[in-house]
C-alpha cells in the first residue's frame, strides 16, 4: 500500500491563491502591488478565493481588475484580524498556555491568511511534546 503524504488545506489555498496571481498580474500586464496581492491571499477560504477569481476573470480592463483587487483587500482586513485572533486562540490551546509578547508580534506580523493556516496546521499536527519546538522553528520561517 502506498503511503501518501497528509495534504493540508494551506497547501491548496496556496496552489489557488498562486493561480489567481497570476491570472490577475497576466490581466494587469504586471506584477501585482501588496495590497492588491492582499485581495487575493486573504481571501480565507477556497470558496471566496473562488469569488474572487471569477471577479478578476470577468473585469474588461486593467484598471477594474486593480480597483476590485484593492476592494477585496479592504474587504478582507477584518478576515484577517479575525483569523489572527483564531490562531491565537489556537496556538494557546495546544500549547496549552498564553502567547509570549513576541510571539503575539510574530503571528501579528504574518503576510497573509495562508501563512496563519500554515502555521496553525504545523503546530496542531505536531505531537504534544514537540508543538513548543515546532512553533519556535516556524517562528524563524520566512513566509
Amino acid at each position: 500500500m502506498f503511503r501518501r503524504k497528509k495534504q493540508y488545506y494551506s497547501e491548496i489555498y496556496r496552489i489557488v491563491c498562486a493561480a489567481a496571481e497570476k491570472l490577475a498580474a497576466e490581466k494587469l500586464a504586471r506584477s501585482l502591488t501588496t495590497t492588491e496581492r492582499k485581495g487575493i491571499w486573504n481571501a480565507g477560504s477556497l470558496m471566496m478565493l473562488e469569488i474572487v477569481e471569477q471577479d478578476i476573470s470577468a473585469a474588461q480592463t486593467a484598471e477594474s481588475t486593480a480597483r476590485q483587487l484593492v476592494e477585496s483587500s479592504q474587504t478582507f482586513k477584518r478576515r484577517f484580524s479575525e483569523s489572527v485572533q483564531s490562531l491565537r486562540t489556537l496556538l494557546e490551546t495546544e500549547l496549552n498556555r498564553k502567547l509570549f509578547d513576541s510571539e503575539l508580534t510574530f503571528i501579528q506580523s504574518l503576510p497573509n491568511i495562508w501563512a496563519l493556516m500554515v502555521v496553525g496546521e504545523q503546530v496542531k499536527d505536531a505531537s504534544s511534546r514537540k508543538r513548543e519546538a515546532v512553533f519556535r522553528e516556524l517562528q524563524k520561517r520566512a513566509f
